[in-house]
């Protein structure tokens, strides 16, 4: 039994140890079940070489991953997959049965020992490879010796073999066993064990704020895995590095796990005047906002706010904050008053520089762009001061604006009383006035009165106690006798006497006149017009001709008695006829027509006593009525036509003395002929001798003309008779009575611009000249009284001694508010205690009050009659009022209605006088008002404001 049993182990390890051909091959069939192949290998009847490798997807998993051939078996990388696929390859290749023939060798040996398996591999832990699950181990295949056989194979159970892969196998590891046979059939084993191990690192959170990790492979972090991390704009990665990998130890090359820090810009420090505030600190998004300091701000080309940007810088740099507060005045002065001292025009004005000051910078001096300088001498007039201020930021301060005023101080205009002589060397501070009165009265006061400023008075007055006034004494002035004639005095009087009167004055004494030498007329001629219907044509000049021919036979072939013995020649001359026709220009004319026909008779030369004169007269007018009756007694035939004129009326002027060249006829006691005697000249235009003008003169009688004084001389007469009477003149711009020296200044309103004059003439309309000594109507101009502001009450009052008022009558003026319009415009008072006040609030005439009018133009009744031939006084601005006022006028209602467009222009041109006129408060008292030339009323006053007193109205 024993035999055959040895036997049969000896066939079957025979059997054992017999592969087929394809051991080393590896079908891809056996894949196809579970994975999809590359196409390279889509032929799945191939066999693939030991050693080869594939790339297979599993349908499991739907994972690439790798399939390795060794040895007739697959092994795939995927452990999901490979399982399964082990499996079913771990059954052994079916080998082909060979027919074989063996000889069977019975032998009987009896060996029960087992081989000896030398170097079998110890059990091992493996790491598996980077990014995989799995490694390729390697090692040395175990020996086997057997004390009968020797040397014996040793062959591997399984499907894994040296250099092939061993994957993760959930911690479990991959047993691996060799055995060894000996031909007796012991059977000797080795067994060690392969653990792969997937060397795995922490698993770190996914979230990073701000930021983003992506890692290979994605899910599993393995040996070798890679994560990059980064972060969103706007950020900085912070604590580790961009790139961490899971090391061989299992732990990542960097400890920490980055994370995302916002980007930080440059800190904003602050500085100056500039403030800000972020939404998020300096951080990225960050949003700051930048103000200034009261009194500064950010230019407009800067930004008022700026971001933080993703790159870590802002996107603007810082703003700067400028001073945009200008500068101002610390106190800007009110008008200035300064005031000339005697008989001056100018006087020293100075004021201290305005002070400035600034919100920033310090020191700042003010620039004068208008006016005069100060510590300087300037003259008579209103200077506008504008002071300006720019700070080191260019800010340009609020003008300071002020007025200078330099202002003549002016006594009140006096006129000369009854019997006085007044001389005035003008109104202004420093002037004289000169009083005296004629021979036959006496001077009852002072004899000369001085204008002088008392004390800081703002106003000036005349150095008197009253105004001085001529008494009239016993008597009348002598008497001078005529040249070339005589005076005789009697205490009984004739019609053509003068006689001494009551109040010490000659009656006739204006026609008291010098004798003359006188020249006889050798032809007395009258001048006679015949009035005739004239049937013919009178235009035509053969015609006219023709009837001043027959006129004149006529007239000399009259068959008056009287007329022929009056006119014959050559006693009676007819000539110098002229014939006046109709107006209507017709061929044929029905109407009057004139001839005009002077009739001279000699007279002889002897001269005619009054009486004789007389007669001449009766006898001339005797003529003219015979010829008259004659003429009218028949048809006049003028022409050779047969046409006729019948004579309707024949008139005459009185007898005529013709008298030589430059003489004219004198009819008093004589009737005679003088010549124009020396200083005076024929005018030929009146037919009378006129008296040389001042200025000229004529030493010789008979002349038709004056001879001039040479240019810048006059005559202190008219009449002058000689060239030695010219002298030196007044100037132009002063005057006196005799037109030469000593001279006085024209009036401020008075202009003259010739030499010698002996009067000043009054600027037109209501203009007024800035100071005296104007001498051209161009320096005439409108004016505005001004009430600045300041801290006494300013005003100007004005006495007008008895105005003829008469009701209804208008008070018109313009008016001009500084800011807002209060306080007293107006008053005036009669001295019949009638009163009439205008404020801002209420409108006053006499006892009765109303609610004032806000736009000046609404309607009130009134029933006041102000009393005639009243004096007034009439007070301009005052309590609170500051502004100006202009053209100021009281007038008659008829007389306003009439040049209503007139005085609604604030101007006064072509404005009539009145019963109170706006030149005259030139001379008003103005207490801190003062005068503004020119006159600045336009557009800014109120126009015209008129008060209407009388027959129930005020406008």
């Amino acid at each position: 039994m024993w035999m055959v049993k040895l036997l049969f182990a000896f066939v079957t390890l025979f059997s054992t140890n017999v592969f087929g051909e394809n051991e080393k091959h590896c079908p891809v069939s056996a894949l196809t079940e579970h994975f999809h192949v590359q196409p390279a290998h889509s032929n799945v009847n191939d066999d693939i070489p030991h050693g080869t490798k594939l790339t297979v997807k599993c349908e499991f998993t739907n994972e690439f991953s790798c399939a390795f051939c060794q040895r007739g078996q697959w092994t795939v990388e995927d452990k999901d997959c490979s399982l399964a696929i082990t499996k079913e390859l771990a059954t052994p290749l079916k080998r082909r049965k060979r027919q074989t023939v063996v000889d069977i060798i019975v032998m009987i040996i009896s060996d029960t020992t087992k081989p000896q398996i030398n170097n079998c591999p110890h059990d091992r832990t493996v790491a598996a490879l980077p990014f995989k699950h799995h490694t390729f181990v390697d090692w040395t295949s175990p020996t086997a010796m057997d004390d009968k056989d020797g040397p014996i194979s040793v062959d591997i159970d399984g499907p894994y073999r040296s250099g092939g892969p061993f994957f993760e196998r959930d911690g479990k590891p991959t047993e691996i066993g060799y055995y060894a046979r000996d031909r007796a059939g012991n059977m000797a084993t080795c067994n060690f064990k392969i653990t792969v191990k997937v060397i795995r690192c922490p698993v770190r959170s996914n979230s990073i704020p701000d930021g983003y990790r992506t890692c290979h492979p994605s899910s599993d972090m393995v040996y070798g895995a890679v994560c990059w991390y980064g972060c969103y704009q706007g950020h900085t990665l912070k604590g580790a590095p961009s790139r961490i990998e899971c090391l061989e130890t299992g732990e990542w090359s960097s400890p920490n796990q980055p994370y995302c820090e916002k980007k930080k810009c440059l800190q904003i420090v602050p500085r100056g005047k500039l403030s800000f505030s972020c939404t998020e600190d300096f951080y990225f998004r960050s949003i700051c906002t930048f103000g200034c300091d009261a009194g500064f701000d950010i230019p407009t080309n800067q930004r008022r706010t700026k971001v933080c940007l993703a790159s870590g810088y802002w996107n603007a740099d810082d703003p700067d904050c400028i001073d945009v507060e200008p500068p101002s005045f610390e106190q800007c002065p009110n008008t200035l008053m300064f005031y000339p001292g005697d008989n001056k025009d100018t006087a020293y004005i100075s004021w201290d520089t305005p002070v400035v000051i600034d919100n920033n910078d310090k020191g700042l001096e003010p620039t004068q762009v208008i006016g005069p300088p100060p510590a300087s001498e300037q003259g008579v007039n209103t200077y506008n001061v504008k002071y300006t201020v720019t700070d080191l930021a260019g800010n340009e301060g609020r003008e300071c604006l002020f007025d200078i005023v330099v202002k003549q101080l002016r006594c009140p205009k006096l006129y000369p009383l009854p019997y006085m002589k007044l001389n005035c060397t003008g109104t202004r501070r420093g002037s004289e006035c000169a009083f005296s009165c004629q021979d036959n009265s006496a001077l009852v006061g002072t004899n000369n009165a001085y204008c002088y400023r008392n004390g800081s008075d703002p106003y000036a007055n005349w150095a008197m106690d009253f105004h001085p006034f001529c008494k009239p004494s016993n008597g009348c002035p002598a008497l001078v006798p005529p040249d070339n004639g005589a005076m005789a005095c009697d205490v009984w009087s004739l019609p053509n006497f003068m006689v001494c009167i009551e109040d010490g004055t000659w009656t006739n004494h204006n026609n008291l006149s010098d004798c003359h030498q006188t020249a006889n007329s050798t032809l007395i001629y009258v001048t006679m017009s015949a009035e005739c219907y004239f049937t013919g044509n009178c235009n035509d000049p053969e015609t006219q001709a023709e009837i001043k021919e027959n006129f004149m036979a006529a007239v000399q072939n009259s068959k008056s008695y009287m007329v022929k013995k009056m006119c014959r020649s050559p006693e009676c001359n007819i000539g110098n006829i002229k014939v006046i026709c109709p107006q209507k220009q017709k061929k044929r004319s029905t109407d009057t027509m004139i001839i005009n026909t002077e009739i001279y008779f000699e007279s002889g030369n002897d001269t005619l006593t009054s009486q004789q004169y007389e007669a001449e007269v009766n006898i001339f007018t005797e003529f003219i009525t015979s010829l008259k009756t004659d003429l009218k007694s028949d048809n006049l035939t003028l022409t050779s036509d047969g046409q006729y004129a019948n004579l309707l009326e024949m008139t005459s002027n009185e007898l005529v003395l013709d008298c030589p060249a430059n003489s004219v006829p004198v009819f008093n006691n004589i009737i005679a002929c003088v010549p124009c005697p020396e200083g005076t000249f024929y005018d030929g235009s009146t037919n009378t001798c006129s008296t040389c003008s001042r200025g000229s003169y004529q030493p010789h009688s008979a002349q038709d003309d004056c001879i001039p004084c040479p240019y810048t001389q006059t005559t202190a007469r008219i009449g002058a008779k000689d060239v030695f009477e010219c002298e030196d003149a007044c100037e132009p711009g002063t005057w006196s009575l005799t037109g030469i020296p000593p001279c006085v200044e024209c009036d401020v309103g008075y202009y003259e611009s010739d030499y010698g004059s002996t009067v000043c003439k009054q600027c037109p309309g209501n203009r007024i000249t800035l100071m005296e000594k104007s001498y051209n109507v161009s320096n005439c101009v409108d004016y505005d009284v001004v009430f600045p502001n300041s801290t006494e009450p300013a005003y100007t009052e004005l006495l007008i001694t008895d105005i003829p008022l008469q009701t209804p009558f208008v008070v018109t003026f313009h008016i001009h508010c500084q800011t807002s319009c209060k306080g007293t415009y107006f008053a005036v008072d009669s001295s019949a205690s009638d009163h009439i006040e205008l404020t801002s609030d209420f409108l006053t005439i006499n006892t009765n009050s109303s609610d004032a009018f806000d736009d000046l133009h609404e309607i009130y009744e009134s029933n006041v009659n102000f009393s005639q031939d009243s004096d007034l006084n009439i007070t301009l601005g005052g309590d609170d009022f500051k502004g100006a006022i202009s053209q100021f006028s009281i007038v008659s209602q008829q007389e306003y209605i009439d040049n209503e467009h007139r005085y609604s222009k604030c101007k006064s041109e072509g404005v009539s006088s009145g019963f109170v006129n706006w030149n005259e408060f030139v001379y008003s008292n103005l207490m801190n008002a003062y005068i503004n030339i020119p006159s600045k009323c336009d557009g800014k006053y109120i126009s015209i404001c008129s008060v209407v007193i009388g027959n129930g109205y005020i406008t």
